[in-house]
């Protein structure tokens, strides 16, 4: 019971929207403990005590963030302490400062770095001018943003190099783990050089995930087979049986005095020091470490003659991890990780064994897809429908003819480079066959990725109880009547029938938004990207569009500026049957120009776009396709990035008074006249902007003038994403996703964010 409450004591403080402050949780544990309750209480105590260690972990973070509040200018020197990154336009990797400044010693900073960097290796010293700001990211209302990967990393602040001279102050030490990693890499690198595989063998032998690019993504995502890309239990059992086999050799060996007992005790030596050294080598993430502990718990067991307990080891592990990581509860991975081994315990222990191979692997996989059924669409909001039939492809092909042979070129490399080279080829061409497979797969309909929405916590909990039930031993239940506790988890939480809903998207510096009215969904812009592999669209737009329940009928692109239309190609890939409307400099296939006077009505809204009339060139921002929403009576304007010359034509030409406006370009002093904000009138002005980017948008001029009519005026930077709901009535409520979703680990939201 002990080790229930000390989990439960280190896993709590992640589920409350508030902490105290750490020095409030001290006293009011010490006045806890006075009580002779408590005192005879000994779960209580340790819970207690896990929860105040998880809060000062929370605690120090957050003041680590807190001291980077708001930008500035820091000379650093520090560590590169990742491996670095090359994303195109600049050069990204994580810098540990030394103890050049106390007051900057151990902070962590992810820093990018633009145009002409030198080459930058893992583990070497660097002198650098850093422009900083806050660690923040975007938050919507689905979907998940990075500021609880920055939390659980410990970043403190975000940061570029200036344009100062920067030195290089001293080479990785000989001993480094994180250079010798990267030189592992780099060597993998060599023998497959050009092959298709190496960014997976990488992956898979040194967890380097930095040549994987968005087609491999997209191809294990919609498979249902990303995780085979994390390090996980397998890698540690593969290569511990590897140090299982190191002891054996050397028993044999050694002399027949050489008992038995000394034998066995060499061989779990040379198994633990091998999956040691290969975890240290991947950078110890959540599941190694699992994996490290349960391996230590089982050999320390074996060794003393003892029977394994599965859930006590389990159990071990997990408790370990979060006292070794307070803050591995905000790692998805951690709960992949552990499930994953908690479903095949549940499906397996106290079972009889000799049964067939065929029918362990397929109960084996389906344990793992049910429980990992309801943690996906909890921690990602996504689902893969083909996902059982692919893993029982990959899984078997990947734990036997991949990531062995992988993981065996690894550890040969040092000693046997020519050896190492020939495995490490064995396992690229077997890998280049699964991906072919995968491939055919992935463009299959029935395994394109369902985005979907986040369930409760109470769905959560009858959906696991329908998992484990449908795990139990014939005779016990009726296993198919679980089948109706999943049934909650098909069933999305939706709008009333006349209540209509507009979310502005927080996309960083760009702009996104959704109009559900009825059963009619209205997409505005696809936020940023280049136009070609990359955007938002699959982590901001697609979840806000599932979530608003059916595919889009009608999506506009203001304009062909990437900030606005940079995802256009993932939505006309994803979205084949909408109609699309478009102001571009040259005529695109399936788009419509949207033009003065065009329109159309759903029932409950009526939409109509007042810019740019017919025979008007392309003018850039000032080709904006600028529309007009009526719903239950209320109206709302869209601007995209229209300056101020389209604003004084659209006043001259009788603009009417609207209700709720997107303010034009991001806010910039370009735009929103005073003329303009009068004529419109509106009682909310919304603004799409990043926080803290390099413009300084919304510009304060722009945010007095709003100010001045009375209206009020709220932007992305602050709130994060912003929701309208309107009702039948014409009554309606905004709220903001840094409000709603506030957690101790993000950045609260601003003060006058609803």
């Amino acid at each position: 019971m002990g080790l229930s409450w000390l989990i439960a004591g280190l896993l709590l403080p992640f589920f409350v929207v508030m902490l105290p402050p750490f020095s409030v949780t001290i006293i009011l544990l010490a006045s806890l403990l006075t009580l002779p309750a408590l005192r005879t209480s000994p779960g209580l105590v340790i819970l207690l005590t896990a929860c105040a260690w998880s809060t000062w972990h929370i605690e120090d973070q957050r003041s680590n963030w807190k001291s980077f509040e708001s930008p500035q200018t820091r000379t650093v020197q520090g560590r590169v302490a990742s491996l670095p990154v090359n994303r195109g336009e600049y050069l990204e990797f994580q810098l540990v400062a030394d103890d050049r400044d106390a007051r900057l010693n151990g902070v962590r900073f992810l820093v990018r770095w633009y145009r002409n960097w030198p080459e930058v290796r893992a583990g070497q010293t660097w002198l650098l001018q850093l422009r900083l700001k806050p660690a923040r990211s975007r938050v919507n209302f689905s979907g998940n943003g990075r500021e609880p990967w920055f939390f659980a990393a410990r970043i403190a602040a975000l940061g570029h190099v200036d344009s100062s001279p920067s030195l290089r102050v001293a080479e990785p030490g000989q001993f480094d783990l994180l250079s010798q990693r990267e030189r592992l890499s780099m060597a993998i690198g060599k023998v497959l050089d050009g092959h298709s595989a190496y960014p997976v063998i990488a992956t898979l032998a040194v967890a380097d995930r930095r040549y994987l690019d968005q087609a491999a993504w997209k191809r294990f995502n919609s498979t249902g087979t990303a995780h085979l890309l994390a390090i996980s239990g397998l890698h540690i059992g593969i290569a511990a049986a590897l140090g299982w086999w190191i002891g054996r050799l050397f028993s044999w060996l050694m002399p027949t005095a050489f008992s038995l007992r000394w034998s066995e005790l060499a061989c779990w030596f040379c198994s633990l020091a091998t999956a040691f050294t290969y975890a240290s080598l991947s950078g110890f993430p959540a599941s190694t470490v699992r994996a490290l502990v349960m391996l230590t718990c089982i050999a320390l067991v074996k060794t003393s003659g003892r029977t394994p307990r599965p859930w006590r080891t389990l159990a071990c592990a997990l408790a370990i991890v979060l006292l070794l990581d307070p803050l591995a509860p905000l790692s998805a991975g951690l709960y992949l990780s552990f499930g994953a081994v908690a479903a095949l315990t549940w499906a397996f222990n106290g079972r009889p064994g000799g049964q067939p191979w065929w029918r362990v692997l397929l109960r084996a996989q389906g344990a793992i897809m049910l429980f990992n059924l309801p943690l996906g669409m909890l921690l990602f909001q996504r689902a893969s429908p083909g996902a059982f039939l692919a893993n029982l492809l990959a899984i078997p092909w990947a734990s036997v003819l991949v990531v062995p042979f992988a993981v065996l070129g690894t550890v040969l490399e040092p000693l046997f480079p020519g050896p190492s080279a020939s495995v490490l080829i064995l396992a690229a061409e077997n890998m280049r066959l699964l991906t072919l497979a995968l491939d055919g797969m992935a463009e299959n309909p029935g395994f394109e990725l369902l985005h979907t929405f986040v369930p409760s916590m109470w769905v959560m909990t009858i959906a696991l109880a329908g998992a484990a039930i449908m795990l139990l031993p014939p005779g016990l239940m009726r296993r198919s009547c679980a089948l109706v506790l999943m049934v909650p988890l098909l069933v999305r939480p939706g709008l009333k029938p006349q209540q209509a809903r507009l979310d502005l998207l927080d996309s960083g510096q760009g702009f996104a938004a959704t109009l559900r009215s009825g059963k009619d969904l209205l997409v505005y812009d696809s936020g940023p990207g280049d136009g070609q592999t990359w955007s938002i669209v699959p982590s901001v737009v697609g979840p806000a569009v599932k979530s608003a329940r059916g595919d889009p009928g009608r999506i506009v692109i203001s304009h062909g500026d990437l900030d606005h239309s940079g995802g256009l190609h993932e939505l006309l890939r994803l979205y084949p049957r909408a109609l699309f409307y478009g102001a571009f400099s040259n005529r695109r296939p399936r788009i419509a120009n949207c033009l003065e006077g065009l329109g159309w009505n759903t029932g409950q809204a009526n939409v109509k776009f007042l810019h740019p009339s017919p025979g008007l060139p392309y003018l850039g921002n000032d080709s904006s396709c600028v529309a007009s929403v009526e719903i239950h009576g209320l109206r709302i304007l869209f601007t995209g990035d229209i300056t101020r010359t389209i604003e004084q034509r659209l006043v001259q030409e009788g603009l009417s008074q609207h209700d709720f406006l997107f303010v034009a370009h991001h806010g910039s002093k370009s735009s929103s006249i005073k003329e303009f904000i009068h004529t419109v009138g509106p009682s909310v002005a919304l603004v799409s902007a990043a926080s803290h980017n390099r413009y300084g948008l919304p510009h304060a001029d722009v945010a007095s003038r709003f100010a001045a009519i009375g209206a009020q005026f709220f932007s992305t930077s602050e709130c994060g994403g912003m929701r309208l709901d309107i009702a039948e009535t014409g009554s309606w409520r905004l709220s903001s996703a840094r409000r709603l979703r506030r957690a101790p680990w993000r950045w609260p939201a601003g003060p006058s964010c609803p």
